[in-house]
């Protein structure tokens, strides 16, 4: 059991009875963080620990949170890679650490989201993104790669910390299909990731996907290039029964919604 976007309107809404039925089943695991960067802020101590190399436009929070972006100019590509923020400091995952040996025989996930996709659209926005794709190819490869170098040094640090697991999200898919075609997810984000997965498993580390949406049209490349876990399609989602197609050779974290307690 992995109690994971539980929100405060669960506890208002059933009480003493949620508390209870917490109590009644342990979780199986323990989730850590570490400390990320900003979007467009950042902490006190390190002004460079951000995603945004520009200070915040005054228009930006009456956009869409899919309109947002940190640069809007490729000519500003070479300069956002050299401002990206470095997550390669051992403080910056010492609470990862700390849980590790308080609990040395626990299982412990460490948390990483926006992988590839997510983090492209808040980088560029995401109908900016998805035309990118097609009309800035290299540039785009270059910016992905630039992400991947990102999360390569997270997954090092985790695995130093000793971490059994690294869970990321990308949330690729509508309720029918992808965002894009399988064909763009293969040339951009498949080396990536197979990249990443490499380096977890390189530490021992397991590599563990949450994706909303159908995915099916990519699982056997996720398969090819050894994800570990996949948190796949939610409950109650348009094309419920995709799930049931997804082949065999990956383990599935799966959703509760509603159910009985008697089958958790």
């Amino acid at each position: 059991m992995i109690r994971m976007w539980i929100g405060g309107d669960c506890h208002e809404a059933y009480g003493d009875k949620f508390k209870n039925l917490l109590a009644e089943v342990p979780e199986d695991v323990s989730t850590v963080g570490f400390r990320g960067p900003g979007g467009w802020n950042y902490p006190e101590d390190n002004p460079d620990y951000r995603w945004a190399i520009r200070e915040k436009p005054e228009d930006e929070d009456s956009k869409a949170i899919d309109s947002r972006r940190f640069f809007t100019n490729w000519q500003d590509l070479d300069e956002f890679i050299e401002k990206m923020p470095d997550p390669d400091k051992a403080e910056y995952f010492e609470g990862a650490a700390r849980v590790r040996r308080e609990n040395p025989d626990g299982f412990i996930i460490g948390m990483g989201f926006f992988c590839f996709y997510e983090r492209l659209w808040t980088i560029r926005g995401m109908e900016n993104i998805l035309t990118d794709f097609l009309l800035q190819p290299e540039r785009t490869i270059r910016l992905t790669q630039a992400v991947r170098d990102y999360h390569l040094k997270v997954i090092r640090r985790y695995g130093e910390a000793g971490v059994d697991a690294f869970y990321t999200s990308d949330d690729m898919g509508t309720q029918e299909s992808l965002f894009f075609s399988p064909e763009v997810f293969r040339k951009f984000l498949k080396p990536c990731y197979a990249d990443l997965i490499a380096e977890a498993h390189a530490h021992n580390v397991q590599f563990w996907l949450h994706t909303c949406g159908n995915v099916t049209s990519i699982m056997e490349d996720l398969i090819e290039i050894g994800l570990d876990v996949i948190h796949p399609i939610q409950p109650f989602a348009m094309d419920a029964k995709a799930n049931s197609s997804i082949p065999s050779g990956v383990p599935m974290v799966g959703s509760l919604c509603r159910c009985p307690t008697q089958f958790i």
